[in-house]
């Protein structure tokens, strides 16, 4: 009885530890997609011509970094929702929901 009472406290550490783990590791994650969005957002700006109508049209912006800058628009690991792109800023899809680990205004610093 005592064996099953140790085994059962292990395994409640582990499983804490594995979430802490998982919650970070997709924070990580959410970050490192944010920057790359960021950096060939930056990077299409440079080489742009018509800065003004990207800026305000998210949907040239993204036509225009994904082909040239990135393979494909990446998404969030929460829910395989697509991040937003306005005014050149990259903001996650799951900003302000508790479920995503990166749940704040996860805009790229």
């Amino acid at each position: 009885m005592i064996a099953v009472a140790i085994i059962g406290l292990l395994l409640g550490v582990a499983m804490s530890s594995f979430a802490r783990a998982r919650r970070e590791s997709r924070t990580r994650v959410c970050q490192a997609r944010l920057r790359e969005i960021d950096g060939a957002i930056a990077r299409a700006l440079m080489d742009a011509t018509n800065v003004p109508a990207l800026m305000s049209d998210p949907g040239a912006l993204e036509g225009l970094i994904v082909p040239a800058y990135l393979r494909h628009m990446p998404r969030c690991p929460v829910d395989g929702a697509a991040y937003v792109l306005t005014n050149a800023t990259v903001i996650c899809p799951n900003a302000g929901n508790p479920a995503c680990p990166w749940h704040s205004a996860a805009h790229v610093e």
